[in-house]
């Protein structure tokens, strides 16, 4: 039983390199994306009979403490001090976008959420996922001890409808939004820490991930001490909390071997995940689910372009922060690139960053109201 357990925390640990090798070195796999991989494979060992089923209790655990670790390191590089020099467009337009989605997420709890048990959970994640990205979908679903069959299956819609969305702006919206709320000038929307040459060394990802284990240690170690066992939903806002503070740390912030060691853990923690799942369950909650989700993206989209028709804000900006929010930071750039306005990177990233760390505070909030409605 030993060596079960050890093959198996091996494979979950390994498969994110091999991930990376595939995503550097075939276009194929780097238009994929990382994390879709992560959970082909993982719902192809956890579906072909190469896992024992008594292992169930050790996946669970090893994916929760990967998005517990995960959590600091990419919390650890916020700039959030560049919240305090985002100027005033750039602030109102990312407060629109948030407004939106929070709309839409709590409007179509209220038409679908009859139709499944625990629905309040659901509408908690798609808050965390729409306004920082997987690694909220994935704190929230720990904190909120969603079923990885239902995770898996939100997922996959997500990015199938982010991916529709995408397509949407780069094709017809890109002209639409720009003719309907006009463009920025091309100059410098906000004055934000300046790019830092980060540092890679093996020493870095070690003390980043020392500082993530203390970070989750100490959560864990107080829920213990108040509750008397490991109450998920403290131990999630006890890290984000503890994270955010350290990110205001110049020699934590600067070390940007963080958010790769980050990145790691929410592959390995992809990985689990999926190889829990049993796909012959997924048809339970498919139809009413996708169009839940599609309200929230193409619904908050409505919305924000409302928003910023009456405040007057220009149709790329608001692309930029749409795009931050729904698909997470790292689409930032494409999406400028796409409208030839690359001085938005800087607030796209930032309000994005920031979306990403208040994620687990307003997911978890308005799942608990939704819950109580």
């Amino acid at each position: 039983m030993v060596i079960h357990y050890i093959l198996l925390a091996v494979f979950y640990l390994t498969i994110p390199f091999i991930i990376y090798f595939l995503v550097n070195r075939y276009d194929i796999f780097r238009k994929t994306g990382s994390i879709f991989l992560a959970y082909i494979i993982g719902i192809l060992a956890g579906n072909v009979g190469m896992i024992p089923t008594d292992l169930y209790n050790f996946q669970e655990t090893f994916s929760g403490v990967s998005v517990l670790l995960a959590i600091p390191l990419l919390l650890f590089t916020v700039k959030i001090r560049a919240l305090l020099h985002t100027t005033g467009p750039v602030l109102k337009c990312f407060l629109g976008g948030l407004v939106a989605v929070i709309i839409t997420v709590a409007s179509g709890y209220l038409i679908w959420g009859h139709m499944q048990p625990d629905m309040w959970k659901t509408s908690g994640m798609l808050v965390g996922v729409y306004t920082g990205g997987t690694p909220n979908l994935a704190s929230i679903q720990t904190a909120l001890d969603v079923a990885p069959e239902h995770f898996v299956l939100l997922n996959t819609y997500d990015m199938l409808l982010s991916s529709i969305y995408l397509l949407f702006l780069f094709t017809l919206g890109k002209k639409w939004f720009v003719k309907w709320l006009g463009k920025s000038e091309q100059d410098k929307l906000v004055e934000a820490e300046s790019i830092k040459t980060y540092n890679y060394k093996l020493t870095s990802y070690a003390g980043s991930i020392g500082m993530a284990v203390l970070i989750v240690a100490l959560a864990a170690g107080t829920s213990f001490l108040f509750y008397g066992e490991v109450q998920m939903l403290y131990v999630i806002l006890v890290i984000t909390t503890l994270s955010l503070l350290l990110s205001l740390v110049p020699k934590i912030n600067g070390n940007g071997s963080s958010t790769n060691a980050g990145m790691y853990f929410i592959l390995v923690f992809s990985v689990a995940v999926a190889s829990m799942a049993d796909i012959s369950r997924f048809q339970e909650v498919a139809p009413f689910l996708l169009r839940y989700l599609a309200w929230v993206v193409f619904g908050s989209l409505l919305l924000h372009l409302l928003w910023c028709r009456i405040f007057k804000l220009k149709g790329d900006l608001m692309m930029v922060t749409s795009v931050a929010l729904i698909c997470s930071p790292p689409f930032v750039p494409v999406i400028a690139g796409q409208i030839n306005n690359k001085n938005l990177i800087v607030g796209g990233l930032t309000v994005g960053l920031i979306g990403y760390a208040i994620g687990n505070y307003l997911g978890i909030t308005l799942a608990w109201i939704l819950k109580i409605i």
